[in-house]
């Protein structure tokens, strides 16, 4: 959601056949040299096996392609982040792909989401509604395009304060691209500090348009007393939430991130921490990036997919 004017950051190619879960320290915000063009960051595997239709579309997004930034981030790559998932409205058909927010692999049939990336005008709570990308380090093309069986809402969601703001998608088949990333707990310890690697295809700028290219940015780990700030949001910032950025700004996920993953090392593990939620604009200086604490809903999840 990144908008108060608030904005919500709302609203992959690696195919893997094992789901194992991430167990090593990733780069997950690895920088893809783009000196010489954005095709390094793309898959010449997909190129190559898309239709003349899907091409033709994803030719038409690429006229005017943006570059370098998520906001203020760089090009990255879906092997980097290979939990990294696109949702998109199930009612455009291919070749076209419209997305609206991200999403991580938690299972090989299960998403972790935003709560205002489903309780909305565009998806209803109604998985006909939406669908998922996996795989593809450009939404629009390449990658595997799958169903959603079932929508879970976390049952103490606030609109209002966006309190608990996660959901689960359960999918109607297994996929058979990404890879699972590990989950935060409840003996999680995220110290202020912690650079924490936040990707997605979301705007560029605070208004502006989105990216055809997976874009990563690392943001330190703020903590709640400086977030809670009468300048930054004023006590608006619950024990579900936490911020990451800078105190001058200019780095942030932005509209259009909302959902994604924001994954840090912990233990020499590569763990979804938090979850793109809110903010006050994008990258506005004090006006850090808030996130769901994944630790909060720990439980949820795991008596949800019946663990």
């Amino acid at each position: 959601m990144k908008t108060m004017t608030t904005t919500f950051a709302c609203i992959s190619l690696i195919s893997l056949c094992s789901f194992t879960v991430v167990a090593h320290a990733q780069s997950a915000c690895k920088r893809v040299d783009d000196t010489s063009g954005p095709l390094p960051a793309r898959s010449a595997q997909a190129l190559q096996n898309a239709t003349p239709e899907a091409l033709a579309a994803f030719r038409q997004l690429s006229l005017d392609p943006p570059r370098g930034k998520i906001v203020d981030g760089h090009l990255t790559l879906i092997d980097n982040n290979p939990w990294q998932i696109a949702m998109i409205r199930a009612v455009v058909p291919e070749p076209t792909r419209s997305q609206f927010c991200g999403g991580s692999i938690i299972a090989n049939d299960w998403i972790l989401t935003a709560a205002h990336c489903v309780k909305n005008s565009v998806v209803r709570e109604d998985p006909t509604r939406v669908e998922i990308i996996a795989g593809s380090s450009q939404y629009a093309i390449g990658g595997e395009r799958l169903k959603v069986a079932a929508i879970h809402t976390h049952p103490r969601y606030n609109q209002a304060t966006m309190d608990n703001d996660f959901a689960l998608l359960r999918l109607q088949t297994p996929m058979t691209k990404g890879q699972i990333i590990a989950l935060a707990d409840a003996k999680t310890d995220l110290r202020d500090g912690t650079t924490m690697c936040v990707s997605g295809w979301g705007a560029i700028s605070e208004g502006g348009p989105g990216a055809i290219d997976l874009l990563g940015a690392e943001v330190p780990i703020v903590s709640t007393p400086v977030c809670n700030a009468p300048a930054s949001y004023n006590g608006d910032i619950l024990p579900s939430m936490f911020c990451a950025g800078k105190k001058e700004g200019g780095v942030d996920s932005c509209q259009g991130d909302s959902g994604g993953p924001g994954s840090a090392v912990i233990n020499g593990r590569t763990t979804l921490v938090g979850v793109v939620s809110w903010g006050e604009g994008c990258a506005r200086r004090l006006k850090y990036g808030v996130y769901s604490r994944v630790s909060t809903a720990a439980e949820w999840i795991a008596t949800t997919l019946g663990r």
